[in-house]
This record gives structure tokens, C-alpha cells and sequence, in this order.
């Protein structure tokens, strides 16, 4: 966490960090903090709801400033951004509200299967379950350890255009990231990308601004 703040830091950004506990009730005392201290902006990381919350907490008292989540749940955050033109969503994924003709097989896939809320954060587990099922594959039965570095050490999996691309070496298995910072659109109405979208690699030394997934 320290990290985080050294980094705004080199930015030139003054940052304040709390840490919100998991299944908090009422965290009117922390936004009352941020409040307290007269932020700017607010970013957060972690479990998407409990970033709604303090959302909510936050604009039961009255702030409007810019407030940021990180791999928010979409679908819970849709009504809040049609309301505030300063919430924003940060995500590595182009969710369901803005379709694509690419995102109609994982619905298939998750109403077959008995899936009643269609949600934005079935892409993850979609395209991780891709990843193992290829893994597998190539690996062979009977599978073990060896066979399966061998693949993961040189393995690539097309995601485009709901996600970046996945890259593994034999260094690297965690794979470059693609992001973009989604908002609600109130002229044309719609979940839109603000900006552009940035690509950055496992370590993040390097780092590409894009027009679409990568």
C-alpha cells in the first residue's frame, strides 16, 4: 500500500490512504474522514461492492467530487453513473452494457448452464476457464507439473476485442493489462470510454496508450 502512495507522490499527487474492511456496515466514518480532509478525487481498489458502498457513503454526504473504482462491478454501478457524471470505473474488460457481438457466446454459454444474473464478471472467469481448458489440452493426459510449465512458459491466448490479449513466457505469468476508465455518456446515453485506453506490461516499465484492447 505503501507503494501507492509513493507513487502518487512522484506525480505530485498528495495522497491519504484508509483501508476499508471487508464487510463493513457503515463506513459513513470514513467517508466523513476524506470528507474531513478535503480530497479531491477518490480512487479505489478492491472488492467492487464495497467500493459502491463507500460511494454511497460518500454521496449521502453530500460529495461530489471524482470517485474511481477499480474493477467495479458494472451492472451494480450503472444507475449511480447515469445519476454522477463523476463516477467513474476503471476496467480491463469492455462489459456487457456496451455490447459486442463477441460478448453473445459467453451469454449463451451462462444462460445454458443455468446462470440467472447476467453480469459483466462472468468475462473473467470466461476467459480464465479458456486458459485452463487450453492449458490442459496441450499439456496432455496424464498431466504433471513439467508438461504443464512447458506450456505456461510459452502460451498465448486471444481475447480481443472484450479484453487484452493473454502472453505468457517462461519470466512472466501474469501477462501485460489493458485498461480504460469507463463513465455514462449523458449526451449519447450510454457507458462509454473516457479517454483512451492504456496497456502496460507485467512490471509496468512500459506502458502504450491505444485506441481499442490490445
Amino acid at each position: 500500500m505503501e507503494t501507492w502512495l509513493k507513487v502518487a507522490k512522484d506525480l505530485g499527487i498528495d495522497g491519504i490512504l484508509k483501508v476499508v474492511p471487508v464487510g463493513t456496515a457503515d463506513l459513513t466514518p470514513i467517508a466523513s474522514s476524506f470528507i474531513e480532509a478535503k480530497v479531491d478525487a477518490i480512487y479505489f481498489t478492491g472488492p467492487g461492492a464495497m467500493g459502491t458502498a463507500l460511494f454511497d457513503a460518500m454521496d449521502k454526504l453530500g460529495w461530489k467530487g471524482p470517485f474511481i473504482i477499480q474493477a467495479a462491478e458494472v451492472e451494480l454501478n450503472l444507475e449511480r453513473m447515469k445519476k454522477n457524471e463523476n463516477f467513474y470505473m476503471w476496467l480491463h474488460i469492455i462489459p456487457f452494457p456496451m455490447p459486442l457481438p463477441e460478448h453473445q457466446e459467453i451469454i449463451d454459454a451462462a444462460k445454458k448452464y443455468g446462470v440467472t444474473e447476467i453480469k459483466s464478471t462472468l468475462i473473467y472467469g470466461w476467459f480464465a476457464g479458456k486458459a485452463v481448458e487450453q492449458i490442459y489440452r496441450k499439456a496432455g493426459w496424464p498431466v504433471n507439473t513439467e508438461k504443464l510449465l512447458r506450456v505456461m512458459n510459452n502460451f498465448q491466448l486471444e481475447r480481443t476485442p472484450i479484453m487484452g490479449n493473454l502472453a505468457w513466457t517462461a519470466q512472466d505469468h501474469a501477462g501485460s493489462l489493458t485498461l480504460a476508465l469507463f463513465h455514462w455518456d449523458q449526451k449519447k446515453g450510454q457507458l462509454a470510454v473516457k479517454g483512451s485506453y492504456w496497456w502496460a506490461n507485467a512490471d509496468g516499465s512500459k506502458i502504450e496508450k491505444l485506441d481499442r484492447m490490445k
